[in-house]
């Protein structure tokens, strides 16, 4: 079995599709909303989500 990122939200949809997996997909478009980074909060701390140049996901403290 293979665990393959989904590229887009139709892949998102299906890479679920018949699984019993409680991971919940999100798109990084939804989660950036149009931008080039976005900031996560996560217990009281923050985080900044952002893509590379290259088109890479990159999360920093």
């Amino acid at each position: 079995m293979t665990d393959k990122t989904p590229d887009r939200p139709a892949d998102a949809a299906s890479a679920t599709a018949g699984t019993a997996s409680d991971k919940p997909v999100l798109a990084s478009q939804d989660i950036l909303g149009g931008s080039r980074s976005a900031i996560i909060l996560h217990e009281g701390e923050s985080y900044i989500l952002r893509v590379t140049r290259q088109g890479k996901l990159v999360l920093n403290k």
